[in-house]
């Protein structure tokens, strides 16, 4: 565990900064308020995604620099990664001898999807909770004592508290109870069933009534019109059964394959020996009920949220926490000296191995798929290197699964017991190395934002502990400006709220909506108002003083009601207008204000055009500007606002002279004032 968390620590420190939109900035603001204000709150606002992982993170928001914290809180996802095995330990200890119980905290330590302790996202504190409450779930299993029963409900609880995908434990809990007495009559066959299940059920009242009473609650609460929150549409949405089904099946092929194949069928053997009455001893018989029902649920419970929520995608990330049980499994066949039994062998080495030829695994072989599948991830980088791409990657998984069932079924016991452990050690260690890899160049390229190089935290050291609003215009590139934004926010603490100035940001997060008065030049928010620190785009001049800027960024000093300096609308990016443009100067000195209008680096063929510009009612300017040519236009400014409007017509087209662009083009314009004397 301690080379483990080292391993981890150190690679997650070669993360320079958050890459994940939208969950790791959302996690990484939930917990500074919990460390700040003792509450789940962003930006002002309750955010309920997860109540415990945010807890678990706050007290790295305790250290002066962003440095310091980002640094403790990947040190805090390493430990509770690592922690996560001893649960795993313990579970496997009721099963087998000590030296055997140690093979599944090995091999789940060294799991590519370990590798997210260096996001802060919750699957760091899930894995941990989740193998705790199936440990409890197996104690309940072995023997249904009021303890051991409060102690599950707890552990479920604790692992819902931490994500909301933790409620299908209640299930596991439930659908395990049902496996074990199933398995109790196939190896008993007693006189009265019937009787038998009930006194075998009684002892669980106390689970059945707690169960029975969040139903009734959850009822309750939707019939009041209560709702989940982010994750009510997530409860309300149907699912078709077909996406649903075809979805399960690949994320059961998807776990088959990143385990390895050998884990999923002994899993399978050691259930067929428990249906045919011949689990050794009652713990093994509760072992393979928690494990069967966990990995079911898992693997259902994706299945279904994929098919509506991630285009079809595969995602590890809500499925890799049954990889921990299969390895329980595998290492418990070995214990058990391999067991054979011809028809159970021949069905537990061939499920998995035509899971992965039938199921379409190699369509889902992408680029995008980090970070929710990280051992897939491996395959796909495969794909990249082998000449024949994803054509050869089908046929080196098809030899590998044919290899995995011989192996399974045929190789010498002695060699088997070694060789397979080895073997799944060495294929995780390889499935883990590309995707660390690529992790860290995602990281290295958010690095490279003009908004954080070469200072990260320039907008607290201008402004320290003040307050500072993010004016947020939606650019060309939503993408681009949100992630530019929650990278801003991230590094700086001080920047506590978020204005939004036309089209939301990209993650829908809570933000105060924000628009331009174009009469006066005033920022107006409805719900809000607004500090007198602003950072936004640089192109956005705000009266004030000009405290920093970097990249597409600039911090200002504003007053009680923040004023644009001026504004200028129907320009294209390369200073290229169409038909028309304008020019609003809101505040400022006497002065003037000078248009500049060219067509002096374009081709000659151009027809001339009528200028037009006014600039009050009464004022206006009229000129012909030609090919070739660069004119220059001086209006006086005293009073504000200032408005120019600019007409050039006829316009014309690049595409008519064998250009590419087939945009309406009048002019290259630019817009300046100067103050009088200047």
């Amino acid at each position: 565990m301690l080379v483990a968390f080292l391993v981890r620590a150190e690679q997650a420190g070669r993360l320079p900064t958050p890459q994940l939109l939208c969950d790791e900035f959302v996690y990484a603001e939930l917990a500074r308020n919990v460390a700040e204000e003792g509450r789940l709150l962003f930006r002002g606002e309750p955010l309920h995604l997860s109540l415990l992982y945010p807890v678990l993170l706050a007290p790295a928001w305790l250290a002066e620099r962003m440095e310091t914290t980002y640094a403790l809180a990947k040190a805090i996802n390493a430990a509770l990664m690592t922690l996560s095995v001893l649960p795993l330990y313990l579970l496997g200890r009721r099963v087998m001898s000590p030296w055997w119980a140690l093979l599944a905290p090995v091999l789940t330590l060294l799991l590519p999807i370990t590798l997210l302790s260096g996001l802060l996202m919750t699957e760091s504190a899930f894995l941990p909770a989740f193998l705790l409450s199936a440990y409890a779930i197996f104690l309940v299993v072995e023997r249904p004592t009021l303890a051991r029963q409060a102690f599950a409900l707890t552990t479920i609880a604790l692992a819902a508290a931490v994500r909301f995908q933790g409620l299908i434990l209640a299930a596991v809990l439930v659908t395990a109870v049902v496996l074990s007495v199933i398995f109790e009559l196939r190896a008993e066959v007693p006189w009265g069933r019937l009787r038998y299940t009930l006194d075998r059920l009684t002892p669980y009242w106390l689970t059945a009534a707690v169960l029975a009473g969040a139903v009734v609650a959850y009822v309750a609460l939707d019939s009041a019109g209560r709702d989940l929150g982010s994750y009510e549409v997530v409860a309300t949405t149907d699912y078709p059964l077909g996406d649903a089904w075809r979805m399960t099946r690949l994320h059961l092929a998807d776990l088959a394959l990143t385990s390895g194949l050998v884990p999923l069928s002994a899993l399978i053997l050691l259930s067929w020996r428990a249906f045919a009455g011949d689990s050794r001893t009652p713990a093994e018989s509760a072992f393979l009920a928690v494990a069967i029902a966990g990995t079911a649920w898992l693997v259902v419970q994706a299945g279904l949220f994929t098919s509506r929520f991630t285009d079809d995608r595969i995602s590890e990330r809500y499925v890799f926490y049954a990889l921990p049980l299969l390895f329980v499994a595998l290492a418990l066949w070995l214990e058990r000296g391999l067991p054979r039994p011809r028809i159970a062998t021949a069905v537990a080495a061939l499920v998995p191995a035509v899971l992965v030829f039938v199921e379409p695994l190699a369509a889902t072989l992408r680029p995008g798929l980090l970070p929710s599948s990280l051992g897939l991830f491996a395959f796909y980088r495969l794909s990249t290197a082998l000449e024949g791409g994803v054509d050869d990657v089908v046929w080196v998984v098809r030899v590998g699964s044919i290899a995995a069932a011989l192996v399974f079924a045929f190789l010498w016991r002695p060699v088997a017991r070694i060789a397979i452990p080895l073997a799944l050690c060495a294929f995780l260690l390889a499935s883990t190395r590309p995707a660390a890899g690529q992790l860290r160049l995602a990281a290295l390229l958010a690095e490279r934002e003009p908004a954080l190089s070469p200072h990260r935290q320039w907008i607290d050291d201008a402004v320290g502990d003040a307050d500072v609003g993010y004016l947020f215009a939606d650019r060309a590139d939503a993408f681009a400006t949100s992630k530019t934004m929650l990278q801003v926010n991230f590094w700086n603490p001080s920047v506590r709220s978020v204005f939004d100035l036309g089209a939301p940001e990209l993650c829908r997060l809570p933000a105060h909506g924000a628009r331009i008065d174009r009469a006066t030049g005033r920022i107006v928010s409805e719900d809000s108002r607004l500090p007198q620190h602003l950072v936004g785009p640089a192109d956005l001049e705000l009266a004030g003083s000009r405290l920093a800027g970097q990249g597409p960024l600039a911090l200002h000093r504003v007053g009680r009601d923040p004023t644009l300096l001026d504004s200028v609308e129907g320009v294209y990016a390369d200073r290229w207008m169409g038909a028309e443009a304008s020019y609003t100067r809101y505040v400022g000195p006497p002065g003037e204000a000078v248009v500049e209008l060219s067509r002096e680096f374009f081709t000659p063929e151009t027809v001339p055009s009528v200028v037009t510009i006014t600039a009050a009612p009464g004022v206006t300017r009229r000129d012909v500007l030609g090919p070739g040519e660069r004119k220059a236009f001086v209006f006086p400014a005293r009073r504000f606002p200032l408005s120019l409007r600019v007409e050039i017509r006829p316009t014309f087209s690049a595409s008519g002279f064998g250009g590419g662009d087939e945009r309406d083009l009048g002019a290259r314009v630019e817009f300046s004032f100067r103050p009088t004397g200047s």
